[in-house]
């Protein structure tokens, strides 16, 4: 039996809710089926808010039940994060750190400014990677 949910969620000319799409994409993963209904104007947002007296959007529906906005269908499925986390940069930069050392250590360039060089270059590939992983995992 397939799981579904449905998501409502601003979707208009300039503005496309983020978190809508993290929504539906944390459903995905889930296995659900998302039926995805766009708000597209303001007068659709305030009514829509008013219906079901909510303040914010998107808002997730399973089994017809209102789960809420995202950070409430992130604790739904136990995936509530408590404040912010550096553990990935951490961790990308202590990488690229031992990464430039090696570099430099391999070609006998073994000086500061040269270690230093090859840790913007190799950070900043390695950051480029991660935000594009970030995003497409967001979407």
């Amino acid at each position: 039996m397939t799981k579904k949910a449905t998501v409502y969620r601003m979707v208009m000319d300039k503005h496309i809710c983020p978190y809508g799409l993290k929504s539906i994409d944390l459903l995905k993963t889930q296995g659900y089926e998302v039926e995805d209904h766009h708000i597209t104007s303001r007068e659709e947002t305030d009514a829509f808010k008013e219906k079901h007296d909510v303040k914010t959007t998107p808002q997730t529906f399973i089994d017809g039940e209102r789960i809420g906005g995202h950070d409430d269908l992130k604790e739904f499925f136990g995936k509530k994060q408590e404040g912010t986390t550096y553990k990935p940069i951490i961790a990308i930069f202590a990488t690229t750190l031992l990464m430039a050392l090696s570099t430099a250590w391999a070609i006998d360039a073994m000086n500061i400014i040269r270690v230093i060089e090859f840790f913007i270059a190799i950070s900043m590939c390695v950051l480029g990677m991660y935000a594009l992983h970030r995003n497409k995992h967001s979407k």
